[in-house]
């Protein structure tokens, strides 16, 4: 738990950063009457750190369902949430955790969790 804490402490600082930035220079272009370039890549930037906020939101909130979805018996989620937990993605990196999934996955009968096991191996 204290990883996804740090995590999002992180990214909220390096995305509000990014934002600040972004807006820096965008309201500097603007009042010099810089090249409309600056003012643009401004907006990008901006537009880039709000896409990541909502994109890494979802992924949390995708979390949960999975999971509830996994511990049901779903052989599929369990495949899913094995993978999230192998590569990070959403929840705390844990190896161990993953296989557990893969290997309820695998004895429901899913080849994609079996592939997984036999690459770990």
């Amino acid at each position: 738990m204290r990883q996804d804490k740090y995590k999002k402490k992180r990214y909220n600082k390096t995305y509000l950063a990014l934002a600040v930035i972004g807006g820096v220079i965008g309201a500097w272009a603007y009042e010099r009457s810089v090249h409309p370039v600056f003012i643009l890549l401004g907006g990008i930037a901006i537009f880039f750190v709000i896409r990541r906020v909502r994109e890494w939101q979802a992924g949390v909130r995708q979390n949960i369902p999975m999971k509830t979805l996994a511990e049901k018996g779903n052989a599929d989620a369990q495949y899913r949430l094995g993978k999230m937990y192998f590569h990070g993605t959403g929840v705390p990196k844990d190896e161990h955790e993953a296989v557990k999934w893969f290997q309820k996955a695998a004895a429901q009968g899913n080849e994609y969790a079996r592939e997984a096991l036999r690459r770990l191996d």
